[in-house]
């Protein structure tokens, strides 16, 4: 019992009044966190390091460690005897465990591997959890780590995988040779909305129009936002249903318009939007050419039936150093969850440089030898809520904060300064059970950038509650 309670009731037989004592009884106030990172060209034999935190005032003795892998591509051995340790109260105890080994095989990079972790004092368990271990991209050749819901993202460059798209750049633009083309003249921090040529599910919702900005995004869900400076994703402040291809400040052509083309191509099953010689806000010389291409199951079907996006850039500069440079990457329609692949001049682990001849795809095909967590499969489930130490910590850009959740339930994610202030609300919704990642990119709830100091992460879902440090450095 987690959060049982002790009820004593104090009756006067002379007065007519009564008064409950009631004294909480809890389990002990213990997390714990993984402190190696697994990477795809396999890691290990190694020791693993945990960190034990303790929130509360109890002190253990005598307690020793238990690992056991729960999926095949995890190997985990006992080579030695255990060794015992004490956890002080009111901290954190890191602790490498000689007496095991850990080997990672193959698993593909995305994948969370899930290894149980139990405290013991004699034959009495004291602490028990479930944590997802992450192999992150070796290097730009590897895809970028999935969504929640399961969208990954391939370059051109993954060519190892077949899911990797091949650049072949569709001219639409009539002063560029195209043909067939719908052209819209948009004005500066501008949009209009289109009709599509085929339902498209996105993030397991069906559309029928988009919102296309001109300053390089397009949204799923009508969206009236034509303010320039681009956010992280997800952002709470930004359009719902997006893919960013170039989201940045961009300026209209010799005083004219900025010129975004439209065409189905029914034959290939694809719809295709090109922004076209836009001109870069930061200097207002530089030539921006991109798009973004839409494909129709019947060509491209995935087995969520959700759509493949592509983005291709036939020119491209991120020289916008005065606002956040780019964002490239797609958000759910919660603003809770997406993949972001490039924000302020900073790229995902696996995402290749944004430049000339580059292409990336989006689709939820996931890659040969992903092993994802145990309860994708309804098999396992964390048994404790918890929030894992904000990573990278410190953090310049964008810090990821992960919960776990034993079950679906109502959460509260919110970033408060040192005067307890509540700087932006990064999560408030109802999630499913497992392991959740969002980002925060050290801005407040206006989109400004926040300064540097100790910022305070705090997760609520139900009557649970819990707080991690995180310190922003610029």
């Amino acid at each position: 019992m987690d959060h049982d309670n002790l009820k004593l009731t104090i009756t006067d037989s002379d007065s007519i009044w009564s008064h409950k004592l009631v004294l909480p009884v809890t389990k002990p106030a213990l997390s714990v966190d993984l402190r190696d990172t697994l990477n795809i060209n396999g890691s290990g034999p190694f020791n693993p390091t945990l960190t034990i935190t303790n929130s509360g005032p109890a002190q253990y003795d005598s307690i020793f460690i238990t690992l056991t892998s729960l999926t095949d591509s995890l190997g985990v051995s006992q080579t030695g005897p255990s060794t015992f340790i004490a956890i002080e109260p009111w901290g954190d105890t890191t602790q490498t465990l000689f007496e095991y080994q850990v080997q990672v095989g193959s698993a593909a990079p995305g994948s969370d591997l899930t290894l149980q972790i139990d405290l013991w004092r004699d034959t009495v368990s004291v602490f028990s959890t479930v944590r997802y271990w992450p192999i992150l991209p070796g290097d730009t050749a590897e895809p970028m780590s999935p969504t929640w819901y399961g969208y990954w993202a391939y370059d051109n460059v993954d060519v190892a995988y077949s899911q990797s798209p091949i650049f072949s750049w569709v001219e639409l633009d009539p002063a560029s040779g195209g043909t067939g083309a719908t052209e819209y003249r948009l004005d500066d921090d501008d949009h209009v909305q289109v009709t599509l040529p085929f339902p498209f599910q996105f993030f397991g919702r069906t559309y029928q129009e988009i919102t296309i900005s001109s300053n390089g995004w397009i949204s799923f869900i009508p969206c009236e936002i034509d303010y320039f400076w681009n956010y992280s994703i997800p952002m709470a402040m930004g359009p719902r249903a997006m893919v960013a291809a170039f989201w940045d400040d961009l300026e209209v052509i010799n005083n004219d318009s900025i010129r975004v083309y439209t065409r189905h191509d029914p034959a290939l099953g694809r719809f295709v939007i090109e922004w076209s010689q836009a001109l870069n806000g930061y200097d207002e010389v530089t030539p921006e050419t991109f798009e973004i291409l839409l494909y129709d199951q019947t060509v491209l079907p995935t087995t969520t039936g959700d759509g493949v996006v592509e983005l291709q850039y036939l020119e491209i500069a991120d020289v916008d150093v005065e606002k956040n440079y780019s964002t490239v990457g797609i958000e759910a329609h919660n603003n809770n969850e997406g993949l972001q692949v490039l924000f302020n001049n900073a790229y995902a682990p696996g995402a290749a440089p944004l430049r000339n001849g580059r292409s990336i795809r989006f689709t939820t095909e996931a890659p040969q030898h992903y092993v994802g967590p145990l309860n994708v499969a309804g098999e396992i489930l964390p048994e404790t809520y918890s929030l894992a130490p904000p990573y990278p910590n410190p953090f310049n850009s964008q810090t990821t904060l992960q919960f776990t959740m034993p079950g679906p339930g109502s959460v509260s994610l919110v970033i408060y300064d040192l005067l307890g202030r509540e700087v932006i609300t990064i999560q408030r919704t109802y999630s499913s059970g497992g392991s959740h990642r969002v980002t925060w990119s050290g801005r407040d709830k206006n989109g400004r950038v926040v300064s540097s100091g100790m910022y305070f992460v705090t997760f609520r879902a139900g009557s649970f509650y819990q707080a991690q440090k995180v310190l922003l450095l610029k």
